[in-house]
């Protein structure tokens, strides 16, 4: 079941981008192989969103080369992304075992994404991963491993090998993810996929985006050329954004907090008076933020939209003192390539049956 032939459903009519297949030596260890796909203009000391890319099958480089042409290739460049796909070269490894002697299974993945970290600046300082068939079950188990590496998962399908074990996803309930499935898919790729879902949901997954594409086969053809594949990967780099936005107000991160928005940004508060522009914004919080003073609202569930450079947002959230809220607004793509935020608007979330009690104390009734 996990172990299936590889096939191409369709070949881009444009040539791929040169990539690069370089090796990984590891000490004591068996060397790692991977390709990397560098975009137009690249820039070692800018920050690049990086997606490490798991091939299907059985995951060789001959394989890996097809999948990168059908997904990746012309994507990474248009957008601006670094792709690293390592690959197998042990018979019958995959990167979603443990290879017993060191040489294959995802053991050897930290060490790549250290080596990766010292050849480009990665954007967030986390990667995306994400992958096709085998390929989505890797990406799946290694961000179950080190889920502080990642900030996205995108599996084609993919589902994950001990998901008898309802904890082992537990990790990943505040990282985004991503399920993509055909519907006339192997009914076994279909449930245990479904199964992935609803078991991130109950463990109260933050962010889950699940699709099935009707008639479709193992590897559906709504995802050739890679252009819904990125749409996602864009949208874990907004969600990215919104989750530095709240982990800099929670440590009063005035500095950090601020470089999050666009310069002529918005931000909007419960009260009806608080509409700020960002200076506006900055002389009332950033005396609070001097004096260690920050504000903490944790994501409970989130949903974002891109359309090429703009993005909107809502997401649930829970604070100490005010309880549920919510959070809603925009992003746009700057020049640099990076999502800052345009506008921020914060709500109290009031139950239906208590909304006339609520209206009648605003009203000082």
């Amino acid at each position: 079941m996990i172990s299936i032939v590889w096939m191409m459903l369709a070949v881009l009519q444009a040539p791929a981008p040169a990539r690069e297949w370089l090796t990984l030596e590891r000490d004591g260890k068996p060397p790692l192989r991977y390709a990397l796909l560098l975009p137009d203009g690249f820039d070692a000391a800018l920050p690049t969103p990086v997606v490490l890319a798991f091939p299907p099958g059985a995951q060789t480089a001959d394989v890996a080369d097809r999948a990168l042409t059908q997904y990746f290739d012309a994507e990474s460049k248009r957008r601006g992304f670094v792709v690293v796909c390592p690959i197998q070269d042990t018979e019958g490894g995959h990167f979603f075992d443990v290879g017993t002697d060191g040489a294959g299974g995802a053991d050897a993945i930290p060490a790549l994404l250290d080596h990766v970290a010292t050849r480009v600046t990665v954007e967030d300082g986390r990667f995306l991963v994400c992958g096709p068939s085998n390929g989505g079950i890797s990406a799946l188990h290694v961000a179950t491993l080190w889920p502080q590496r990642f900030r996205g998962v995108v599996a084609f399908p993919g589902y994950l090998p001990v998901l008898d074990d309802g904890a082992a996803l537990a990790p990943l309930t505040r990282v985004p993810i991503a399920l993509f499935a055909g519907g006339n898919d192997n009914p076994t790729w279909l449930e245990r996929t479904e199964q992935t879902r609803a078991r991130l949901a109950q463990l109260g997954a933050v962010s889950i985006d699940a699709t099935v594409f009707a008639g479709e086969s193992h590897r559906p053809a709504s995802l050739d050329g890679g252009v819904r594949v990125f749409d996602q990967l864009e949208h874990m780099r907004c969600a990215a954004v919104l989750d530095a936005l709240h982990d800099a107000a929670a440590k009063a991160d005035g500095a950090r907090y601020f470089e999050l928005f666009t310069q002529d940004a918005v931000f909007i508060g419960t009260d009806a008076t608080e509409r700020w522009t960002l200076p506006q914004f900055k002389a009332y919080a950033e005396p609070f933020f001097a004096q260690g003073k920050g504000w903490t609202y944790v994501p409970q569930e989130r949903h974002v939209e891109v359309r090429g450079d703009c993005a909107w947002f809502d997401e649930r959230l829970d604070n100490a003192k005010y309880g549920a809220t919510r959070g809603s607004g925009a992003l746009t793509r700057g020049a640099d390539g990076r999502w800052r935020i345009a506008q921020y608007v914060l709500s109290m979330a009031v139950p239906n049956e208590k909304a006339a009690k609520v209206v009648e104390v605003i009203r000082g009734r």
